[in-house]
């Protein structure tokens, strides 16, 4: 399984333990955009060392899975060969030749250069087979030949971490060691003479033999003065058999020297650092012949989860305060902040309270805010010391920080003069977006004019984009958490002012209405939205319909009048939808539409069918629902002849539109089965009783209505066949009830009975039987 599958399955695993009456309750889930590792500082804009970005802060993994991917470690070996073939073989040539060859292919083009014959077949075309070719390279060709055959037995065997390893086969493992050493001495080349050491060093310490893995490294690698990554692949397998030697102090500090200089490796060198007490961190320490390598110490010390960060930056402060690994901690620090204490419950308000998640977990994973006044004071001191090699992302670090804990005037003072001095665009676009945080944070009223320029001066950041494709969601989520910071201290200014639509809309936008209208907020919207005066007005009305043609305000006045609808009060939905638009009307992919006829009874309720089992009437929607039911009641009220099969249409209408029926659209604009959840509590910390009450008395979840109009019916003694249709939508009714806390079993009961007792002779009797097995189950008792 490969690890992204891994996180998708933990995250279904986890997803139950997530409350979104939580969320909702505190208003976070208004501002929806990411909420990652990066909230406004991106390492993206601000970090410019593509080889330590592993180890910048990340959400939920040390690192990006790209730093554990093929394109990534191979980076170095590849480009080598690319430099071997004086730069006539591509990096993608050379990966193919190099890792997507079998040992017959390559030995298809050995032999085919030892003949002196042209290359064929697979690789015919492939730049670095072609340069080996045509320089009769012989000694090369042999090398890879070796190199693909050791291959399979040269890793460490798990090529599935769910699966057992394959056995291992150690007499062949010996056999190529051997050729390998051979080979070793008698190269002329170095660079050959290194490669063919090091396949014979890592097959010695797979194959367990790790005295031989420790001497062949010591007399054959260690005296070459050649630079290449391989060397330090080398000096990462003589580690492992060090340390499977006992010898952990030499191992650590040779996993420490491969983490410093070879970057493709640091992942895996970071996970085989593991001092197991302070007196091995010594004998580690005492090893290192420079302050370089102390650092490197106290760096991978420091990316550790439960590291005390600002004392390992204090260690390599004294040894080198020019050191560049302090800046790469000093953003993964700034990032480890702001996922902690700019979580899902935080408001966007700054300053952040000191008390504000003043706790730090067990896992270390949550940083009080007691923490991040400590880690300002802490940068504040290096930045008045000037001894950093990044002073500039120090000082950008520290005005952050003061507008984090609300030292407005000196962040936007330090902010401004890093602007106007600054000359890389990314970093320029970083700083011009603290200080609009900067300004819009202290904002304590807004008009129309504030709205406006705010709102446009938003859009004209110009966040860079990212030059890696792959980080450009770091930028993207920045930007989100600018306009979703924006949006909540706007929210703000609207409550004080008493605008409590805007306010709604900036927190939870028009489809937060959806679930739990509030028709003084919608009537407040429509007030400007008929006629909106400001772009930011337009943005509120359209940001969440703007990409299929549907209006804000006309999706207003179909909450208003859904919100009608439920309660019953059919003239002032019919009011209400009046306002729509006709394209809105029309529109079959809105929430205007009724893909079905509601007036119609059905034994089972498929929900998932309704347009296929039912048939589809295209030109029903919600203002033909309004209209063809008060024309039903008009009209049985003056036709008593008709009185009958008005009334069961109209039960029909309002059992089908309810949560229990096909048509529940035209009543909800979703549906859960978590709905029935608020008939099983009172109210908690999160939902107010105020709002269960409202649920539970909306018609949405009545059945009431339904069954008043059965009892009409009924009450006109209709024919038999028909009477069976109003007695066992009656039946039904009742049953929906028990769900609800609102009925029991014994009133089904008495429905069934009554059902059987008075039209068992139908044919809707029998079609019952077959259809439900609900009844089917009661008569066979």
């Amino acid at each position: 399984m490969k690890m992204k599958s891994v996180r998708i399955l933990l995250l279904l695993l986890l997803a139950p333990f997530f409350n979104p009456f939580q969320a909702i309750a505190k208003g976070l889930c208004a501002w929806d955009g990411p909420m990652a590792n990066s909230i406004f500082w991106s390492p993206e804009l601000t970090y410019n060392n593509p080889d330590f970005r592993p180890f910048l802060f990340s959400f939920d993994r040390l690192y990006e899975y790209k730093w554990a991917e093929p394109e990534y470690l191979y980076r170095d070996n590849s480009a080598e060969w690319v430099d071997y073939c004086s730069m006539r073989a591509s990096r993608a040539e050379v990966d193919s030749f190099v890792y997507n060859s079998t040992v017959s292919e390559m030995e298809a083009v050995l032999t085919a250069t030892k003949s002196g014959k042209l290359v064929s077949g697979k690789f015919k075309d492939n730049t670095m087979a072609k340069y080996l070719n045509s320089n009769r390279d012989i000694n090369a060709l042999e090398y890879l030949v070796y190199a693909k055959k050791c291959e399979v037995h040269a890793t460490s065997g798990y090529y599935d971490p769910w699966e057992e390893a394959p056995p291992k086969n150690i007499k062949v493992m010996r056999q190529l060691y051997q050729e390998g050493q051979k080979s070793a001495e008698k190269a002329t080349k170095p660079i050959l003479k290194l490669r063919y050491a090091y396949q014979a060093v890592r097959l010695a310490h797979y194959a367990g033999d790790f005295s031989q893995a420790i001497g062949t490294y010591d007399n054959l690698i260690a005296p070459l003065n050649i630079q290449s990554v391989v060397k330090y692949w080398a000096m990462g397998n003589k580690a492992g058999a060090l340390l499977s030697s006992g010898k952990r102090a030499e191992a650590l500090y040779l996993f420490s020297q491969v983490f410093e200089k070879c970057p493709t490796k640091r992942v895996q060198m970071y996970y085989s650092f593991r001092p197991q007490s302070d007196d091995e961190w010594s004998e580690v320490m005492n090893l290192c012949s420079n302050n370089r390598e102390k650092s490197t110490l106290h760096l991978i010390r420091a990316i550790h989860p439960h590291a005390q960060t600002i004392e390992e930056m204090k260690s390599i402060y004294v040894l080198d305060p020019q050191s560049d690994y302090l800046t790469l901690l000093l953003i993964r620090e700034i990032n480890k902040l702001e996922t902690s204490l700019m979580d899902y419950e935080f408001d966007f308000k700054f300053p952040i309270p000191v008390e504000y998640k003043n706790e730090i977990t067990d896992d270390g994973s949550k940083m009080s805010g007691e923490y991040l006044y400590t880690f300002k004071k802490f940068v504040s001191a290096k930045v008045a010391e000037k001894k950093v090699k990044d002073l500039r992302a120090w000082q950008l670090a520290e005005g952050y920080l003061m507008f984090l804990t609300g030292e407005f005037q000196n962040a936007s003072r330090i902010m401004e003069s890093l602007s106007d001095t600054e000359n890389n665009p990314k970093t320029k676009s970083q700083i011009r977006s603290f200080l609009y945080l900067l300004k819009v944070s202290q904002m304590q009223s807004i008009d129309r004019g504030t709205e406006e320029s705010m709102y446009n001066e938003y859009l004209n950041l110009g966040l860079e984009k990212a030059k890696n494709e792959d980080n450009q969601w770091e930028v993207e989520n920045v930007k989100t958490n600018v306009y979703n910071c924006m949006l909540a201290n706007f929210s703000r200014c609207y409550e004080r002012k008493g605008e409590t639509g805007k306010a709604f809309l900036c927190k939870k936008g028009i489809k937060g209405l959806f679930s739990n209208t509030d028709v003084s907020i919608v009537d407040n919207i429509l007030k400007w939205a008929v006629n909106p005066s400001t772009s930011f007005e337009k943005h509120l009305l359209e940001k969440e319909f703007n990409d299929n043609g549907i209006s804000g305000t006309d999706v207003l006045w179909d909450i208003k009048g859904t919100y009608y609808l439920r309660k019953g009060e059919l003239s002032n939905a019919k009011a209400a939808y009046e306002r729509t638009s006709v394209s809105y009307r029309e529109n079959q992919y809105g929430y205007f539409q009724i893909h079905f006829n509601p007036f119609e009874s059905f034994i089972n309720d498929r929900h998932d069918e309704a347009e296929t089992r039912y048939g589809t009437a295209a030109d029903n929607n919600k203002l033909w629902l309004v209209n063809k039911m008060a024309e039903m009641e008009e009209e049985a009220g003056k036709n008593t002849q008709k009185a009958a099969e008005n009334y069961f249409k109209l039960g029909n209408a309002w059992y089908n539109i309810s949560y229990f029926g096909p048509g529940w659209r035209a009543l909800a604009y979703s549906r859960s089965g978590s709905d029935l959840f608020y008939f099983d509590m009172d109210g908690d910390e999160y939902i107010s009783k105020e709002f269960i009450e409202s649920q539970k008395a909306s018609l949405f979840y009545n059945m009431n209505p339904a069954i008043s109009y059965y009892e009409k019916a009924l009450n006109q003694k209709p024919a038999p066949e028909l009477g069976a249709k109003i007695q066992f939508g009656m039946a039904k009714c009742k049953l929906n009830q028990t769900y609800t806390r609102n009925g029991n079993a014994q009133a089904v009961y008495q429905e069934y009975e009554q059902l059987k007792k008075s039209f068992a002779g139908t044919r809707y009797y029998a079609e019952i039987i077959r259809e439900c097995s609900y009844f089917k189950n009661y008569i066979n008792k």
